[in-house]
């Protein structure tokens, strides 16, 4: 404590006046007081530090305890960088995306045609009734298909538009495979 020196003459006076060892109540309540006042004096995280780790070297390594949670703290809740892009990679990337998505309309128009045609060759008699059926739901995705190409050419950039041709290349396709997989069903 900064204040040794008071207490020391504190206590010597105590001893003086009385031949106890025991120092008088009146020297512990200065002693207290004295001790109070040193306390309010220390910023929060002194006091706190105290409580925590009494010793210098307790306090130093709770501080460096300390400071390795709010690191990882910090690390963990970081939010990743954004890099932003420039006017000209935005079109690049935009112009790339929608000669993609033309080329896979393209591959799924020519796949289904080639599809159709194997189809209408191999029909047979036995199971006329079932084919008929598919070939209503596959007109029907054709008109879907149609009407997506349609509002394509409004809007070339909506994306529930495109959503809804891939869904009806894809359906198409699978009424073709499972005509074509009854048909050789159906033959062998």
């Amino acid at each position: 404590m900064k204040n040794e020196k008071q207490f020391d003459h504190w206590l010597k006076e105590a001893k003086k006046e009385g031949s106890s060892l025991e120092p008088s109540y009146s020297v512990w309540h200065k002693i207290q007081n004295e001790i109070k006042t040193e306390q309010i004096k220390k910023p929060w995280w002194d006091r706190a530090l105290d409580m925590v780790a009494p010793k210098p070297k307790y306090q130093v390594a709770f501080a460096a305890f300390t400071m390795i949670i709010v690191t990882v703290i910090m690390v963990m809740n970081r939010e990743p960088e954004l890099r932003l892009i420039s006017d000209n990679e935005a079109a690049m990337l935009a112009t790339e995306i929608d000669r993609k998505v033309f080329e896979s309309q393209r591959l799924y128009e020519e796949v289904l045609a080639a599809l159709e045609k194997q189809v209408e060759m191999e029909i047979p008699e036995e199971a006329h009734e079932v084919f008929e059926l598919y070939k209503e739901k596959v007109k029907m995705l054709d008109t879907l298909i149609a009407e997506c190409k349609l509002n394509l050419q409004e809007n070339p950039y909506n994306p529930n538009i495109h959503k809804s041709l891939f869904y009806a290349y894809s359906e198409k396709l699978t009424n073709l495979k499972t005509m074509l997989a009854l048909n050789k069903e159906i033959i062998s």
